[in-house]
């Protein structure tokens, strides 16, 4: 699916080509997340799909974000 074409606030891209994008992997799952195109599994807790500015938590510790 090109949600870049059908969404005007899609995250722009951050190099690349007009051929061949290339975006920010934390925006575009955080903008995927907040459209409610993807759901985080219960088990991730991996930065990969944390949002910009929040660093994931560790097992056992607590979460922590940028500011």
């Amino acid at each position: 699916m090109n949600w870049r074409r059908r969404h005007d606030n899609f995250p722009d891209p951050v190099a690349g080509t007009s051929v061949h994008p290339q975006f920010d992997h934390r925006a575009v799952v955080a903008w995927l997340l907040d459209h409610d195109k993807i759901e985080v599994p219960p088990d991730r807790h991996s930065p990969r799909w944390s949002r910009p500015g929040q660093v994931a938590p560790r097992s056992g510790s607590a979460s922590t974000t940028r500011g």
